[in-house]
């Protein structure tokens, strides 16, 4: 089976997410799975778990370090600067209820430019203050500083050992600060404008797919992820 056929996936975690947060944009209580997880959540560990997987193969057919990282940097930043310049150019002057001079003298404005460099903000001025998730200008961008912070653990990881007991390890590790810490803290901890619960919340997904890689188990995740969908819908 082939790599592209984890699109598939992807796809449908995307759909997951959609569907979930439109519900929350529309005043709705987010679907569940299962009586479980919110639709949105799921898909977002949909992605990370790929995400793991990918990155993970990445490395494993050619650690290097120079090269690895300028594919994981033409992978986010290209598409990263067009979409940040989008916001604050197109989209930010079209839907702002505040006269163009003053958007664009605001400090927020040029502060949104601090998302290029993973320092995430999703304010611009007027853009969308009186939503049902107010002053929210692409809040998916939260989960970029994380994907890059792991790409530097996937790297450091590799430079150490190429036993796949280190990947195993470290996803043990990370679950067991998911449960035992991540998910029932009630404060966010937040560091360069991340919440670094989310590091072991989302990165245990992301170490899950780097053991599915790790393991050989790429139909298993295939299928997988196709029962979770079907089991949903």
């Amino acid at each position: 089976m082939k790599t592209n056929n984890l699109n598939v996936p992807r796809l449908i975690a995307a759909g997951l997410v959609l569907y979930g947060h439109s519900a929350i944009f529309l005043g709705h209580p987010e679907p569940l799975f299962l009586s479980w997880m919110p639709l949105g959540p799921l898909g977002v560990a949909i992605f990370f778990i790929i995400s793991g997987y990918l990155v993970t193969q990445s490395w494993q057919q050619d650690p290097n370090l120079r090269r690895f990282f300028i594919r994981r940097c033409l992978r986010i930043f290209p598409g990263l600067i067009v979409c940040v310049l989008f916001c604050i150019f197109v989209l930010g002057p079209w839907l702002t209820n505040l006269p163009l001079k003053q958007y664009f003298a605001h400090e927020a404005t040029w502060n949104y430019l601090r998302n290029i460099g993973l320092y995430i903000t999703f304010y611009l001025p007027g853009v969308f203050e009186h939503g049902r998730v107010p002053n929210a200008v692409n809040g998916s961008l939260w989960s970029l500083p994380l994907e890059f912070f792991l790409y530097f653990v996937v790297a450091v990881l590799g430079l150490i050992s190429t036993k796949k007991w280190i990947t195993i390890a470290t996803f043990l590790t990370s679950a067991l600060l998911y449960l035992c810490w991540a998910q029932s803290a009630t404060e966010m901890l937040v560091v360069y404008g991340t919440d670094l619960r989310q590091l072991f919340i989302n990165g245990t997904y992301f170490w899950a797919g780097a053991v599915f890689y790790q393991l050989n188990l790429k139909n298993q995740l295939f299928f997988l992820t196709k029962w979770v969908i079907l089991f949903d819908w």
